[in-house]
């Protein structure tokens, strides 16, 4: 499903996407204080720099996307990885380490903790397998917790990210969020 990009207004502040918009209404639900577009970090602009307390040590950055997956937009993430000083991507996937202290030293040097939010929070699903007494398998999904996006981490993946607010919270910011960002027809 391909989502447009619907300029609109909050809060006097143009954002470039009604995306956008609803994650900073999101934002200001969960009480969270926010940046928009806080800063260049090699031709790569972040949406959003965040500023909560939670248990990260760095400074939070966020990309908003319209994907239901974090390498969805494979394209976008191998931007905002080198725009953070990883190298190309055949390098990273490759058996060539161009760090010393391999990729947790990329990681424990990046400046910021770098979040990616979707189309919406969703549940992380697992798989998992049954086995039955004939011998064969087969494969379910149990769904996990609710998630607001994903975090860059160790091993150069993007991991889902349960830890940030309670669900019940999230839930309940997210669809206001969505009522406060909906057009309305002018007067």
């Amino acid at each position: 499903m391909k989502h447009a990009a619907i300029p609109t207004l909050y809060r006097g502040i143009q954002f470039r996407s009604r995306l956008e918009a609803r994650w900073a209404a999101c934002f200001d639900g969960l009480g969270w204080r926010w940046d928009y577009e806080p800063l260049d970090l090699n031709g790569w602009i972040p949406d959003f720099a965040l500023d909560f307390p939670c248990r990260f040590r760095r400074p939070i950055i966020v990309e908003i996307k319209p994907v239901f997956r974090s390498q969805e937009d494979r394209k976008a993430i191998v931007k905002i990885e080198q725009a953070l000083g990883a190298p190309p991507p055949r390098e990273i996937r490759g058996e060539t380490n161009p760090y010393p202290g391999g990729w947790d030293e990329f990681f424990e040097n990046l400046k910021y903790d770098v979040l990616l939010f979707g189309v919406h929070p969703f549940r992380e699903s697992d798989f998992c397998t049954r086995y039955y007494e004939d011998g064969s398998f087969d494969y379910y999904e149990v769904p996990g917790p609710l998630t607001i996006g994903w975090h860059l981490d160790s091993g150069m993946g993007w991991w889902p990210e349960t830890n940030l607010c309670e669900p019940d919270r999230l839930t309940a910011a997210w669809k206001q969020a969505t009522n406060a960002v909906q057009w309305r027809a002018p007067r």
